[in-house]
């Protein structure tokens, strides 16, 4: 009380000003400074108690941010104020930061702070300040996809003693997203702030009527800044004890700890060094006062530079991927998971980790919202095309977990048969040290109940190639391998599959489809694919390429490894796809070396495929057949009405919806048209044709178009021309099929044709249905005289008119002749 009885004895009447941040100067009505002034015009306020700004300023968005770094004022601050030097008009970090920090999103919060006010004062306690501070800063963060972000704050005063209680709710927080500040904090440094607390709280002991013209007062905020304040002796201890138990979980949460050298005019130092240091960390002092300790002008200053230092080096860690962040639940249960954490992890993952992995970000991004950030499974399933690059995100997701989560063992199992299962259980037993008692004990079980019991620590199971339902789930008489599987609290699985039937079975609702690559990253990736650059040409040539490859992964991975071997050109490759589809079919069957695939893997884009058609096969016979018939047709713009019906309406909904799991088939906008990738459509050939059912097929499929195929009337134009491309592609491609159905399926196409005055066209559709029937039938046969009349009066709208005449000359000769016998 001594230093504040002393300044009362000097108090004189002195104007009023705005609110301004602890230490700045006032002045009385003489001009000279007040001491009683000085004090009371940084702790009170005259404005009405919404004046302040409040919550979260973005001061740099930075679009590649790497961290996010927030500033917290303190007692009596501004966000802004607190921030700015006097004779500066912005706050010093939007000015000197970013080219020092290029990686860092710069933040500002507020909150009302003023303790004494002429009219009313904000009676928030300091824990309501920091329930705000983490529920602003954790809707800021998600808003702009940063849940994941490594946090580093700087503090001032009071707001040290906010951040720090923040920090701490956070930590223990029942709702998993406000867990996520704990866990990514990766440090703090702290600007005076009065750990032991300061003497300006004696100004709380003075009755508000002896202030004269002060109203209200927020006690709250002043009794916990008294030295042997409760509150602040527990948050000292609470905050203790979680930094000694976060550094032997193997985690350290970086503090750096900055104290004033000078004394405010009149007033004398606000928080000694003392109360603004912790044992064990860094302390810094600035040469200011408690004020303008936090008041940079220029780069040069420093104390700047020694902030920068700090700041600078966090950045570049967290670039690394060199700060351990934390997992919230292992800091729920206090000393016992911090036991847990100290585990030496086990890694058992069959490949390294992949140089040429390009996009896929935002599934990257999913995935770990959804495991640590809202943790609201356990289990998530990335469903897509074979070859699309399940694997390749699994790896890298693995792989960011082994670099940022260092409590996790990770293991890796490939669902590709029983002997691939088991030997990884065999390898994970080695890791873990589990060994079997007795010659009766199933490895696997014993590793599953390991993983389930709390010794083993938190771990994450990637289960790849689960495609095999059968395999997975067994029979009546036979377990499958998902009975092997551990669950448990610590405990996370990541399943990659073809099949949407599978995981939804496997993981319900968390299901993360995986859709083609965009132009940009696989362009990228074929251009760190090649060997030599020169091979790639132009950019015009990339594009055809990756067009005719559709995106897809494998088949890039595929023709770079065909190009490096021969060394050629994208332009000789693309004319090699182009020219026929024996041509096609050679290239995509070749088999590859790729160090990140299985070695018991198709390689080949035409036969990755065959082991999901084969389960198709086994499973829904209707599914199979749909597939067998799309292939035969174009792959775009599938009408579902040109499908072959099934038994019901429900058995062709169930087997387009196989083929939909399986990605073979992709809905348009309104699901009554569909797409199937090229590169599948041309695998279906090839399985069908090693199969020896591809004649069949074919057959059924002209059976069948012959039979819907609608007449040439006008009313049916929109219907003919939507199938036409379709039935086009389905007599072309099935010459070897000499059937009647596929002539008549000729003529009533070139009777559409026509009638759309497409004549060269339909012309070639006459002639084919005309040899046919001339070679079938006799010259007076009335479908060979109607096939041959129709390519005659064809001829005539394309004047073509000798050949015209000389065909109609025959049929009328026939027709005569016909009529004569007749009578």
């Amino acid at each position: 009380m001594g230093k504040l009885k002393a300044l009362l004895k000097g108090r004189k009447k002195h104007s009023q000003g705005a609110d301004r941040p602890l230490g700045d100067r006032s002045t009385s009505n003489d001009g000279t400074s007040s001491p009683q002034s000085a004090l009371a015009s940084n702790l009170t306020s005259s404005e009405p108690a919404q004046s302040f700004a409040d919550g979260i300023e973005v001061w740099n968005k930075c679009p590649k941010a790497a961290l996010d770094i927030c500033f917290v004022h303190g007692l009596t601050g501004n966000r802004n104020s607190t921030w700015t030097a006097s004779d500066q008009s912005t706050p010093w970090p939007t000015a000197l930061l970013p080219p020092k920090l290029p990686s860092a999103r710069l933040l500002t919060w507020g909150y009302d702070a003023y303790v004494v006010r002429k009219s009313v004062a904000s009676k928030n306690r300091l824990i309501d300040h920091a329930t705000n501070l983490l529920n602003d800063l954790t809707i800021d963060r998600e808003a702009n996809d940063a849940s994941y972000r490594s946090l580093i704050f700087v503090v001032h005063s009071l707001g040290g003693l906010v951040c720090k209680e923040a920090i701490m709710s956070s930590r223990n927080h029942p709702e998993p997203h406000l867990r996520s500040i704990f866990d990514h904090t990766a440090g703090i440094i702290f600007m005076g702030t009065p750990h032991r607390g300061s003497w300006i709280a004696d100004w709380m002991k003075i009755p508000a009527s002896g202030l004269g013209i002060l109203k209200s007062t927020n006690k709250s905020l002043l009794q916990i800044l008294e030295t042997d304040d409760q509150l602040l002796e527990s948050i000292q201890v609470r905050f203790g004890q979680m930094i000694r138990e976060l550094r032997e979980s193997g985690r350290r949460l970086e503090l750096t700890c900055f104290f004033e050298e000078l004394p405010l005019p009149l007033v004398g130092k606000v928080v000694s060094k003392e109360s603004a240091t912790l044992e064990g960390y860094t302390s810094i002092s600035v040469h200011a006062n408690h004020s303008n300790m936090v008041k940079f002008r220029i780069a040069d200053e420093t104390g700047f530079k020694r902030l920068l230092g700090d700041l600078a080096r966090w950045e570049k860690r967290s670039k690394e991927g060199k700060i351990k962040l934390g997992d919230t639940e292992a800091s729920v249960g206090g000393i016992a998971e911090a036991v847990n954490a100290t585990r030496e992890p086990c890694y058992s993952i069959p490949f390294p980790k992949n140089p040429k992995f390009v996009g896929q970000a935002a599934i990257l991004e999913e995935i770990k919202e959804k495991f640590f950030v809202r943790k609201e499974c356990q289990k998530i399933a990335i469903v897509g095309l074979g070859g699309i690059g399940k694997t390749q995100v699994a790896l890298r997701f693995a792989f960011w977990v082994k670099e940022t989560k260092a409590e996790y063992s990770i293991f890796w199992v490939a669902a590709l048969s029983e002997a691939n299962f088991e030997k990884a259980y065999v390898e994970m037993a080695s890791e873990l040290g589990v060994v079997k008692k007795s010659d009766d004990d199933d490895i696997k079980d014993l590793v599953r109940r390991h993983l389930c019991s709390e010794k083993a620590g938190k771990w994450l199971l990637v289960v790849d190639n689960a495609d095999d339902r059968d395999l997975l789930f067994g029979s009546a008489d036979k377990d499958g391998i998902y009975k092997y599987l551990p669950e448990s609290e610590s405990g996370l699985v990541l399943f990659t599959t073809r099949s949407r039937e599978v995981a939804v079975e496997v993981a319900g609702a968390d299901i993360i489809d995986l859709e083609q690559m965009s132009h940009t990253d696989a362009s990228s990736f074929l251009k760190s694919s090649l060997g030599k650059k020169q091979l790639l040409e132009t950019e015009e040539t990339i594009t055809k390429l990756l067009g005719e490859l559709a995106y897809l992964p494998l088949a890039i991975s595929q023709a770079s490894a065909y190009l490096n071997k021969n060394q050629l050109p994208i332009r000789k490759y693309l004319d090699l796809l182009q020219s026929t589809e024996q041509d096609l079919v050679s290239l995509m069957s070749r088999e590859f070396y790729d160090g990140t695939r299985y070695r018991e893997s198709h390689n080949a884009v035409a036969t990755t495929w065959l082991v999901s058609f084969d389960h198709i096969r086994r499973s829904d016979k209707a599914a199979a057949s749909l597939l067998a018939f799309v292939s035969c047709i174009e792959p775009k713009a599938i009408p579902q009405s040109i499908l072959p019906t099934a038994e019901s309406k429900e058995a062709l909904e169930n087997a387009i919806g196989t083929l939909r799991g399986y990605a073979f088939l992709a809905p348009r906008g309104d699901d009554e048209t569909f797409d199937m990738h090229s590169l599948v459509h041309m695998a279906t050939r090839v399985w069908l044709k090693n199969e020896g059912l591809l004649e069949h097929t074919k057959s059924d499929a002209i059976y069948h178009l012959n039979e819907i195929f609608p007449s040439s009337d006008r009313v049916n134009r929109d219907q003919w021309r939507e199938y036409m491309p379709h039935t086009i592609r389905a007599l072309e491609g099935s010459s070897e099929c000499q059937i009647e159905e596929r002539y008549d399926l000729f003529f009533a196409v070139g009777e559409c044709l026509d009638k759309d005055r497409r004549f060269k066209e339909a012309i070639r559709c006459f002639e084919e249905t005309s040899e046919w029937r001339i070679g079938q039938f006799p010259e007076d046969a009335s479908s060979r005289l109607t096939s041959e009349h129709a390519l005659a009066s064809a001829y005539l709208d394309d004047r073509r008119i000798k050949d015209a005449i000389k065909i109609f000359e025959h049929v009328v000769a026939e027709e005569l002749r016909a009529g004569y016998r007749a009578s």
